[in-house]
């Protein structure tokens, strides 16, 4: 009896470990071929706002782009060809030292409706031209004409799939 108990402990761990899910190292998301896609997505995206080369990820970004960044005033509400006149921005490139650090907290992926949600912490820092006027030559500290700047925050990036594959329609 001992025997036949120990063979269906050894089965039973065998079966259970073969059914069990993979999940991506280090985090509790499925390991499938769309998280991967949708992680290769925002890899695009964060290699490109770092290296400030649009081009790396402008391709993953849905034509059906719209964010309303969270607020009822339509003033504020970005399509695709606003994030295109963005990224194109004097202002964008005017950017200095940028970089930028995350963390994926949870993805959210529907196979059946194509959609997915990636919720993620940010911390992006950069300098950029001063507004504020130059100190005046008998100043003790010479500015390089720079400020420093850091923006944090959670946010969450919508991705639909499409034709050619998982793409951003929200939450840039």
């Amino acid at each position: 009896m001992k025997k036949y108990l120990v063979i269906l402990f050894v089965f039973s761990i065998v079966f259970s470990a073969g059914c069990s899910k993979k999940y991506i190292k280090g985090t509790d998301i499925e390991d499938n071929e769309d998280s991967r896609a949708l992680f290769n997505v925002f890899a695009h995206y964060v290699k490109g706002l770092r290296d400030q080369q649009p081009e790396l990820f402008i391709n993953y970004i849905s034509k059906n782009y719209y964010d309303n960044n969270g607020t009822d005033d339509p003033s504020d509400d970005v399509d695709y060809d606003k994030v295109v006149e963005i990224l194109n921005s004097e202002q964008f490139h005017g950017l200095k030292n940028m970089d930028l650090v995350y963390f994926i907290k949870d993805l959210k992926l529907d196979r059946n409706t194509g959609n997915a949600k990636l919720l993620y912490y940010f911390e992006v820092r950069f300098r950029r031209k001063s507004a504020l006027p130059s100190e005046t030559e008998d100043s003790f500290v010479k500015s390089d004409g720079t400020t420093n700047h850091r923006l944090s925050d959670t946010n969450q990036m919508i991705f639909v799939r499409e034709e050619d594959g998982w793409k951003i329609v929200s939450g840039l």
